[in-house]
């Protein structure tokens, strides 16, 4: 489904860990005042649409995203407040079309977290507020190789977290990692048919391992303590989890980190191409 998304960065709001990879200071607790949410959700949204809004009528699905931190550990005020604001522009209209008149905003709301940050209570408070879709930021899902990239949740809570998603029929996101340190193909292979056995999620993000400036990976890759894959490396091991997708109707909605000129400027080393994505599929098809 073709889909027009809003992104509303909360940069690293939430995050109980730094994580390996990651070259920014945890904020746990932390969030924007009260007063400053109704401005930061407007004006993302009008920036989009001066941008996009032509075009937003051919979209089946409009949605605004949550992304850049963990939503659900944040404080259920600030979630409320985010959710508040954004709730505004279900019932508002944008624009004029020649042939049907005015269109809504947006549908719907979706948003990134942590699994360890789904329980029961927290789905049904997203699913009263218009939430419809949740990526759960696994990254991996194997324990070993989540303790190597300072997750600090298990398997079993992303298990757990599927689970709840499901239980209450959000659609459902996994985000994955190629290139973890101790990651072997055959550890990737047996990830893969957990995915679709246990998990079994509407869509999947896979992103290579790069090599950032001020994470604990540069130092570990400076120390000789890591090697990242190299582009062919970092193809064959996504792909193993395409194909399986593929093979059971699951999304391969995206296959690498966007190549902005921020990132550009702070990639060490490791697989950074534009086109991983569009070799992966090709391979699969």
């Amino acid at each position: 489904m073709k889909r027009f998304i809003i992104p509303i960065f909360i940069s690293h709001k939430g995050c109980r860990h730094k994580c390996i990879f990651c070259n920014q200071y945890n904020i746990a607790g932390t969030s924007d005042s009260p007063g400053e949410i109704p401005f930061i959700v407007k004006k993302y949204i009008d920036t989009q649409y001066e941008k996009f809004g032509k075009i937003n009528p051919k979209y089946k699905k409009k949605q605004i995203s949550f992304y850049g931190g963990s939503f659900t550990c944040m404080p259920r005020e600030t979630m409320t407040d985010y959710l508040i604001e954004a709730k505004k522009f279900l019932k508002q209209h944008y624009g004029e079309l020649q042939d049907s008149g005015k269109y809504r905003i947006i549908d719907s709301m979706r948003l990134s977290t942590r699994p360890d940050c789904i329980d029961e209570s927290i789905a049904e408070f997203l699913k009263k507020n218009s939430v419809e879709t949740v990526e759960i930021g696994a990254q991996s899902l194997e324990d070993t190789l989540l303790e190597s990239l300072n997750r600090g949740h298990t398997l079993k809570q992303i298990i757990n977290a599927c689970k709840i998603l499901k239980k209450f029929k959000f659609e459902t996101g996994i985000q994955l990692m190629v290139g973890v340190p101790r990651e072997t193909k055959k550890k990737l292979e047996k990830m893969a048919e957990l995915l679709v056995d246990k998990l079994k999620p509407d869509f999947v993000r896979i992103y290579p391992l790069l090599v950032i400036k001020g994470t604990v990976v540069e130092k570990m890759f400076l120390n000789g303590e890591y090697n990242p894959l190299s582009n062919e490396e970092a193809v064959e091991r996504a792909l193993i989890f395409a194909d399986i997708c593929q093979k059971n109707n699951i999304d391969v909605i995206r296959v690498g980190l966007q190549p902005t000129i921020n990132l550009s400027k702070n990639v060490v080393s490791g697989p950074f191409t534009h086109n991983i994505g569009e070799i992966v599929r090709n391979k699969i098809n």
